[in-house]
């Protein structure tokens, strides 16, 4: 397995993630209760965050303004300002048996202490993970990565728009879901976890996860 072209990545067909109605917003607190009970059951989780782009010289990043979780049957979406909402998650974040996996996770990590305090733990970095399993010489992203494992095109045609902006317009939620699913669906095909058995085992919280 190598490194795909940005050529050859755009040949292959888009990742489709879930269907729009199984991204939810959380925008308050009974909405993240409801969302915390259904996260709370797996321990591997797709992982991502937003935040609005820097575009001048030393100009410093007031993000995440967004937090993504991903299970095999929804995706959440955490804005930043909803402060109860953030403060639910922590016990999620900070606890080590429970995976978050992602791409390119130091970033996110930083942010997440700076903003709210947040020391994130049991993180799996899949763009080391695959770099490292497939002895690659240069770091890899996100879109080869799921380019590579799952031969198919992630878009980022939203990455650098204005995450800080409410509400989130339907091409960024969608953009947002996918970031974190993917993450998930790429981690299952590279440990090889396809089969009902192993992704009910690995899945559920009362099993035990696998590292990389």
């Amino acid at each position: 397995m190598r490194r795909l072209s940005k050529q050859e990545i755009s040949t292959l067909p888009l990742f489709e993630g879930l269907p729009t109605e199984a991204t939810y917003v959380v925008s308050d607190i009974h909405k993240a209760k409801l969302a915390i009970e259904h996260i709370s059951e797996y321990a591997v989780l797709g992982f991502d965050t937003e935040s609005k782009p820097c575009f001048s010289k030393g100009e410093i990043s007031t993000g995440p303004h967004l937090i993504q979780i991903s299970t095999l049957e929804k995706v959440f979406l955490f804005p930043a300002e909803v402060t109860e909402a953030v403060n639910l998650l922590l016990p999620i974040l900070e606890n080590v048996h429970i995976k978050k996996v992602g791409f390119g996770l130091k970033a996110d990590s930083v942010l997440l202490s700076r903003k709210f305090g947040i020391d994130i733990a049991g993180t799996i970095d899949l763009a080391n993970s695959i770099q490292r399993r497939l002895k690659l010489e240069n770091t890899i992203g996100a879109r080869n990565s799921v380019a590579m494992i799952l031969r198919k095109k992630l878009s980022k045609i939203v990455q650098m728009s204005n995450w800080s902006a409410r509400p989130l317009n339907p091409k960024q939620i969608q953009y947002a879901s996918n970031d974190a699913y993917s993450a998930l669906v790429t981690y299952m095909r590279f440990m090889d976890l396809r089969s009902d058995d192993i992704r009910t085992r690995i899945l559920k919280r009362d099993s035990l996860a696998f590292d990389t």
